[in-house]
């Protein structure tokens, strides 16, 4: 994504990996069902970056009846960045897959597959019509966690462009996460794939990993920090490595 301009902030899109696993991955947002169905999961398409309004449908690692544990690879979804594998963070089993392999243009937010808690309810699940049509969920039902909006600049500092990378929604329903451990320092070049941070959630340990190239100018977070809020800024990050003395004493523009 180009920098804002005016040298403002720009969002890198999260990539997330399970500790332990080779492949990238971002948790999906769900929305409980409340119908007469078995209790049961929609995992909607998440949004890979902040510019994401649809994704396509790779490959998928899934079929109906098969069981889901934690790490566990769903599909793989072609976003505007990149090719993301999307893993599963709780267990439960595929009741329905709505979306053909291959589909593109599925909007952010719209019904993906459908996940129960027992093998026993897959059958139920055999004619299964989505909640939605694939427009942005009702307010009472979560949509994906899209990656945190990009703070506006501050206005009076005048930095280069620059990105602050914020705390990323792991799950629908998180809204704080714990830094684990800071795998980066100020000055360190960042590749795609190299790992940020590891973050603990209320469900599982997850690795921050970087989409693109740049420098880190500024960490704004602890090693060790705990409930940081989602969206809150957690890294500053720049193109040109000449740039990162101007960020010696970056403040993260204030919220709200």
């Amino acid at each position: 994504a180009p920098p804002t301009p005016g040298g403002g902030s720009r969002l890198w899109g999260q990539r997330l990996a399970t500790l332990g696993r080779g492949t990238a991955g971002i948790r999906g947002g769900g929305a409980r069902g409340m119908s007469s169905l078995p209790s049961h999961m929609e995992l909607q398409m998440p949004a890979l970056s902040p510019t994401m309004t649809t994704g396509n449908i790779s490959t998928y690692k899934v079929k109906v009846g098969d069981k889901l544990s934690p790490g566990d690879l769903i599909c793989d979804i072609e976003s505007d960045k990149a090719t993301i594998g999307w893993e599963s963070q709780e267990d439960g089993y595929v009741a329905a897959i709505l979306v053909p392999e291959g589909s593109e243009g599925v909007p952010v937010g719209k019904p993906v597959l459908v996940v129960v808690d027992s093998a026993d309810d897959v059958p139920a699940f055999a004619n299964y019509t989505p909640s939605s049509s694939g427009e942005a969920p009702p307010a009472a039902t979560p949509a994906a966690p899209p990656a945190a909006p990009a703070a506006p600049a501050a206005p009076a500092a005048n930095y280069p462009s620059h990105m602050e990378l914020q705390m990323p929604a792991l799950s629908p329903t998180m809204t704080v996460g714990n830094i684990s451990t800071m795998k980066v320092k100020v000055g360190d070049k960042i590749a795609p794939g190299d790992l940020i941070c590891e973050i603990e959630t209320d469900k599982a340990t997850i690795g921050w990993e970087s989409q693109e190239e740049g420098y880190v100018a500024a960490i704004l977070v602890k090693d060790g920090q705990t409930d940081v809020p989602v969206g809150s800024p957690c890294l500053v990050v720049v193109d040109d490595e000449s740039d990162i003395p101007a960020f010696a004493n970056y403040a993260p523009p204030a919220a709200g």
